[in-house]
């Protein structure tokens, strides 16, 4: 949920337009409870909460499209000199890679322990690709 805030931050940021930034902000403060709910009502704290995470990773992706969209539409100079452009693909990659772990961890986690790892593996495997293309996004805004 942490990062799921700091993503609301990141957009919030970036979109300059008042109407379309109020959307984003608000929506995403509409998926909240969806955590909550199922914290406390559905699969609890000793489990993988995959509605809300799912619904958040999609959140995230329609929000990092749109974003992607705008760098894109508004950018003059070269797009691989954009801190956003890594920042966002960075999220990209993350939130596309990772979809199955959302979805199917429990599943997968109840079928077959070697698979829940593999699965597991790819996923922080990913997040270390994900963590390089902030640091180059990070990188390109210190410039």
């Amino acid at each position: 949920m942490n990062l799921f805030l700091t993503k609301i931050y990141i957009f919030r940021g970036f979109i300059q337009q008042t109407t379309y930034r109020q959307i984003v902000f608000f929506s995403g403060i509409a998926i909240l409870p969806l955590f909550f709910i199922d914290f406390f009502w559905g699969a609890g704290a000793g489990h993988h909460n995959a509605f809300s995470g799912t619904v958040a990773n999609m959140w995230i992706t329609l929000v990092t499209i749109y974003g992607m969209r705008q760098l894109i539409l508004t950018i003059a100079s070269p797009l691989n000199q954009q801190p956003f452009f890594w920042i966002f693909l960075g999220i990209l990659i993350k939130r596309i890679f990772t979809l199955p772990d959302s979805l199917f961890s429990d599943y997968i986690l109840t079928v077959s322990v070697s698979a829940a790892y593999i699965l597991y593996s790819f996923t922080y495997l990913i997040s270390v690709v994900e963590n390089m293309l902030y640091a180059r996004g990070l990188y390109y805004a210190k410039k």
